[in-house]
């Protein structure tokens, strides 16, 4: 077959534009890290012409700020050996491999000035021609990166502001809750039957701003990385049957029936106690809140494998799959409103999550709209917590 000069040009024409119109720069180096090529977008990206990167070392073409500020050559510096991007030269022509998207973050100097940039940069062995070279492909993150690290430090600053209000209004709530419950046991044979509504009210309104108050804290924990578990051998069905007594009296009141059925001799093993009464209040508390006069909710619990299962079903509204892909989300709500039009946190299942997950264990949801729902979590009985 005949070589058609003027057919090869074009094609290597064609190829430098395709490459030109790249939005990520494009460098090939030599097994020493110079510079043999670039494309325009490394041009636009560094602040230089391509005259300016040809023949020199990696770090000197684009001005890492260890080369400029020393003076020195790239390879050179007392950072030099600890180069991320060096490094990943260096051992993509020494191994002949390629390193995926590794990031770099650095100062560099573009139009004389000092400038952060975060990077996202692949190494590509090419031998081509009798020489080892290497293709560099970078692209800059840099805007996504601060976006990132600006929402971050909201976020930090959300939880503080929340840490500080939440323990500021726990005094004044507590003193509230007291004084209400005084007024109740005092003046009870002297109140009309509205004052005894109106202060039923304040009762209920104190505890929700505690339970939410609660929750508040206890989501900026988990946020900040902060939520601890007090892992110690406990007996869990005895946990269990506590808390089952005092949420049966609760559901009592309102007409409402819970059934508590342990099937297996549950062993001691280690668990958050505190915690798993919180999940507990959660989970049954929502199936109470979303249950009507003569409803049955019933807790089953039993050993699965090296797990211990526990299992609240309702017979209430059921839930749609949109709405449970969202429930233990931050604030996910589901469609449904509780039966008697109790507020919600938007809190709880989130934090169950986060709890459950922080013993290792799994919590979720089964339901079919018009048909109750099931809510379970399981508990590792030999356990390692995160």
């Amino acid at each position: 077959m005949k070589l058609n000069i003027k057919d090869f040009k074009e094609s290597t024409e064609f190829l430098q534009k395709l490459v030109n119109s790249l939005t990520s720069a494009v460098f090939l180096v030599d097994k020493d890290a110079r510079i043999i090529n670039i494309n325009d977008t490394a041009e636009v990206l560094f602040g230089q012409k391509a005259s300016d990167f040809i023949g020199k070392l990696c770090g000197n073409g684009i001005k890492c700020m260890y080369v400029e500020e020393s003076g020195q050559q790239c390879g050179t510096t007392e950072f030099c050996a600890e180069c991320l991007l060096r490094q990943s030269i260096l051992k993509t022509v020494t191994e002949k491999i390629t390193v995926l998207r590794h990031k770099l973050t650095r100062y560099f100097y573009i139009h004389g000035l000092k400038i952060m940039k975060y990077l996202l940069y692949t190494t590509k062995f090419i031998h081509y021609n009798g020489e080892d070279t290497v293709l560099l492909i970078v692209d800059d993150v840099s805007e996504v990166e601060e976006q990132r690290i600006r929402l971050e430090e909201l976020n930090k600053a959300k939880n503080r502001f929340l840490g500080i209000v939440a323990h500021d209004l726990r005094n004044p709530l507590a003193a509230i809750d007291t004084y209400t419950k005084f007024l109740q046991e005092d003046l009870k044979n002297t109140l009309s039957g509205e004052q005894h509504e109106f202060i039923e009210s304040i009762v209920s309104s104190t505890h929700f701003m505690n339970y939410l108050i609660k929750n508040l804290l206890t989501s900026s924990q988990i946020e900040s990385g902060q939520l601890t578990l007090e892992m110690d051998e406990n007996d869990y069905s005895d946990t269990l049957t506590r808390n089952y007594k005092l949420n049966r009296v609760l559901a009592a009141k309102r007409g409402i029936a819970i059934a508590l059925k342990i099937y297996d001799d549950i062993p001691l093993f280690r668990f958050d106690k505190n915690k798993i009464i919180q999940v507990l209040n959660n989970l049954i508390g929502n199936a109470i809140k979303y249950s009507s006069e003569g409803f049955h909710i019933t807790i089953d619990v039993g050993i699965e494998g090296e797990s211990v299962r526990t299992t609240i079903t309702d017979e209430g509204p059921g839930i749609s799959k949109e709405d449970s892909a969202v429930l233990f989300h931050e604030f996910g709500r589901g469609s449904n409103r509780p039966a008697r039009g109790e507020e919600s946190t938007g809190l709880g299942l989130l934090i169950s999550k986060n709890i459950i997950e922080g013993h290792r264990g799994v919590i979720g949801v089964e339901s079919v709209p018009g048909s109750g729902s099931k809510f379970y979590f399981t508990l590792p009985l030999i356990n390692n917590a995160i």
